[in-house]
């Protein structure tokens, strides 16, 4: 039965089955790489491809996101990225203290990097410092955000809950 299947349709996704032994499959990407896979993950479409499509689908989302700018191993991603996560993802654990109540990113900063890198640098970004809100009643934007070391952030946390 298998081996008619291939017979009549020998292409799935952008896999073309060249030969089949047992459970695997010999088959040729469109982009040209052969492999071996197993038959029933080409055949139940589990996979589509020898991974570029993975790739291409990857850079066009990192696109999408403005993710293009070569930064994304720099210190200042990781607290961009984690201020998107607190703000905007309901499976982050801090949510609830931030998107949450309503704290937001500004459009600024939301959907470009690059402006919070370069305003972050322009505004003592330094390695190690924390990104702090000024009023934390209000969101993440230029004129409601510095750079804290942690141990200033955690005094200025502090004096909060005793002023409340």
């Amino acid at each position: 039965m298998v081996e008619r299947i291939i017979d009549i349709m020998p292409k799935y996704e952008m896999l073309t089955i060249v030969s089949k032994t047992g459970k695997k499959a010999i088959a040729t990407c469109d982009c040209g790489t052969t492999k071996e896979y197993y038959f029933s993950n080409i055949f139940t479409g589990k996979t589509k491809s020898c991974g570029c499509l993975n790739r291409r689908l990857s850079s066009e989302r990192y696109k999408l996101i403005g993710l293009t700018h070569g930064k994304a191993n720099h210190p200042l991603y990781a607290i961009y990225s984690c201020m998107l996560s607190r703000c905007y993802y309901q499976s982050n654990p801090m949510y609830y203290r931030y998107g949450g109540r309503g704290i937001l990113v500004c459009d600024e900063w939301k959907d470009n990097f690059i402006s919070f890198f370069n305003w972050s640098l322009k505004n003592g970004w330094a390695n190690g410092l924390q990104i702090d809100r000024i009023d934390n009643d209000l969101g993440y934007s230029p004129n409601n955000c510095q750079f804290l070391t942690r141990k200033q952030n955690c005094k200025k946390r502090e004096d909060a809950k005793r002023h409340n």
